[in-house]
């Protein structure tokens, strides 16, 4: 289980929450119906019991299917890099293959990225992959990807990018998933998975997959941020990432307008604690799975142990 009471009775009342989940769904459904106080605002049992089920349940889709794998060796980054090939030269033909030796696409911000692939359980392949670029150590100033090829077109102050400590802000870049997991036609354009309305009716088991991919991805991030003392991110989105990750609370800032840059892209920036203090409020289940139950949330464990 990833969640913990924690998160939940900050939604739905701590003094009545342990109660209402250890007598079922149903039970407390009769419990709020028999309250001695009719007519006054009671918590809602049901609600609190709704939102730990729909945590457990995301954490056990996930966990059963997928594994986040960060990049800690040489040879597991030669494995995202030939993820990437696949997805940008293969698949996709954004970059040209012939730019590249032995099958791995690479640039120079890799040697200052943190890196993470998201494995498939039954068939152990790497289904996708995700980078962290980090402020280069040796020169703390130099320019992100997003600054080297769209700095001319972002907004003069966007607060949040230009004020933001350059040692503390990282770009998320190449955040992508194979094809295989990328079934339904509208996707087969996307380098990253969008299901933003599944027709679960006639979705294979495997297409119900598709949204777990997505937040698996952001798990990864948020775990390398916190690893690398990142609080804030900025990144070149497709407009269609940004909407499926605002459905989750997830909610990134333009500083740029949209343009087309290897496909629509659209250059964008947020702080962690904003973005999951909106996953918080709009989503407790993704919120608890992202962070591990609020373990990487470090504002809220802060707040916990004060």
């Amino acid at each position: 289980m990833c969640n913990t009471l924690t998160s939940v009775t900050e939604i739905a009342y701590a003094w009545t929450l342990p109660r209402a989940l250890a007598a079922g769904p149903t039970k407390t459904c009769q419990m709020r119906r028999r309250s001695r106080y009719p007519g006054q605002h009671r918590p809602d049992y049901c609600a609190a019991a709704r939102i730990q089920n729909n945590m457990d349940a995301f954490c056990k889709e996930f966990n059963d299917h997928f594994t986040i794998i960060p990049a800690t060796d040489a040879q597991l980054v030669a494995e995202c890099q030939r993820l990437r090939y696949q997805i940008f030269c293969t698949e996709h033909q954004i970059f040209s293959g012939s730019r590249y030796e032995s099958d791995l696409e690479l640039d120079e911000f890799d040697g200052h990225s943190v890196h993470s692939l998201l494995r498939h359980k039954a068939t152990g392949t790497n289904v996708a992959t995700v980078r962290l670029v980090l402020a280069d150590p040796q020169r703390p100033q130099s320019k992100f990807p997003l600054e080297t090829h769209l700095g001319r077109y972002i907004y003069a102050d966007p607060a949040s990018f230009h004020r933001a400590p350059r040692v503390a802000l990282a770009e998320i870049s190449r955040f992508a998933v194979s094809r295989e997991f990328r079934l339904r036609s509208g996707e087969r354009n996307q380098t990253h998975n969008v299901v933003v309305d599944p027709d679960t009716s006639a979705s294979t088991k495997r297409n119900r997959q598709h949204p777990y991919v997505t937040l698996g991805l952001f798990k990864a991030v948020l775990q390398m941020s916190l690893e690398n003392d990142v609080s804030f991110w900025c990144a070149a989105m497709e407009p269609t990432l940004m909407r499926l990750l605002s459905r989750f609370g997830i909610r990134f800032s333009p500083i740029g307008p949209v343009m087309d840059y290897y496909g629509l892209r659209q250059p964008c920036t947020a702080s962690m604690h904003a973005v999951l203090q909106g996953i918080f409020d709009q989503r407790p289940d993704v919120w608890s799975f992202v962070t591990n139950g609020g373990n990487l949330d470090p504002h809220r464990k802060m707040a916990s142990h004060s």
